[in-house]
């Protein structure tokens, strides 16, 4: 089911130079389809599109995914290729492949391999830009679990995302972040404020200003314990142009580099848990001393609300008594 199958499409997304190897032009995409396409246009409609392309009938809306989506299988196949273009497997084990030319060093092996997932995630970005723009011409996307998810948690899309915090190619890193959501809505939302609630909460469609600041203060808490979950969880990296997933293992730091790069990003999974701590303690705060009968009641006849007034006194506490006589 190739989306990708000539050496003109090839270069009309990327620079290649094939001229004495065409055969080296197109890697095996399919492995590129399966971990960064498939999961985007969800199963139907990478199906109906794989189905008309290689059978030569696509429709004129699938023309235009069609360009979308090469822009983004291109650089992310050579991605996963690179190792095996540079190598090649004999049997008397792995060779560089010959060429008269000079060789390609570390360093600009490591540029190259940046910039195709760099462009990459960008195309990533801007296929899901052009489908939520155009989701009525893609009804198999707009029935699927892939646009399903989007309406599944607080936050809806990489773009309110970035809103509480900013995150590189936010679309594609917040598909990447999608799991890492659910289960800090789970660990986080659901057990200091309840499932219940949190229900209530997220199905507001005309919130009062009360309603508008809890959720401010839920989704704020949420990007900000999901950017430390994911430090934990994926290969991530704090840049100047936001927080992102990476594709691959970073291997551009080594010894001290490397021990300070690792510090720094300790430094920064710190900070973000810290912050993601008060955001959600404010938000309990906020709610404890609003709530009532009336005003959140879901919330006031849970066992998460607790009495702003009024003081728990352990039950292992003892007090020295005084009397007067």
């Amino acid at each position: 089911m190739a989306l990708l199958r000539t050496i003109t499409e090839v270069k009309q997304w990327l620079r290649v130079d094939f001229s004495d190897r065409e055969e080296m032009a197109i890697p095996n995409v399919m492995k590129a389809e399966k971990r960064y396409i498939a999961p985007v246009l969800g199963k139907e409609l990478y199906q109906q599109l794989a189905d008309e392309y290689n059978g030569d009938s696509l429709t004129e809306a699938n023309k235009a995914l069609l360009d979308y989506v090469q822009a983004a299988l291109t650089p992310l196949a050579y991605l996963l290729e690179l190792p095996l273009i540079n190598t090649r497997i004999t049997d008397t084990g792995l060779r560089k492949q010959g060429s008269p030319e000079s060789p390609v060093f570390k360093w600009d092996y490591q540029e190259v391999k940046q910039t195709l997932e760099d462009n990459g995630m960008e195309a990533i970005d801007s296929l899901l830009e052009f489908l939520e723009t155009r989701a009525d011409d893609y009804p198999l996307w707009k029935n699927s679990t892939a646009y399903e998810s989007y309406s599944r948690y607080f936050i809806k899309t990489g773009k309110e995302f970035s809103e509480y915090y900013r995150l590189h190619h936010p679309r594609a890193i917040f598909l990447y972040l999608l799991p890492v959501i659910s289960t800090v809505e789970d660990l986080y939302v659901h057990s200091t404020i309840g499932a219940i609630f949190a229900a209530y909460l997220k199905g507001l469609t005309a919130p009062t200003e009360l309603e508008k600041e809890a959720l401010r203060l839920v989704k704020t808490a949420i990007c900000h314990f999901s950017v430390f979950q994911a430090c934990s969880r994926m290969g991530v990296s704090f840049t100047n142009l936001g927080f992102t997933v990476l594709l691959s293992d970073p291997e551009k730091y080594q010894g001290n580099q490397q021990t300070a790069e690792l510090k720094r990003l300790e430094m920064m999974r710190d900070h973000v848990e810290l912050i993601g701590q008060k955001y959600l303690s404010d938000l309990q705060a906020l709610l404890n001393k609003n709530a009532s009968p009336v005003l959140f009641p879901l919330y006031y006849n849970s066992s998460y609300y607790a009495d702003p007034n009024k003081i728990e006194i352990p039950d292992n506490e003892t007090y020295n008594s005084f009397f007067s006589f």
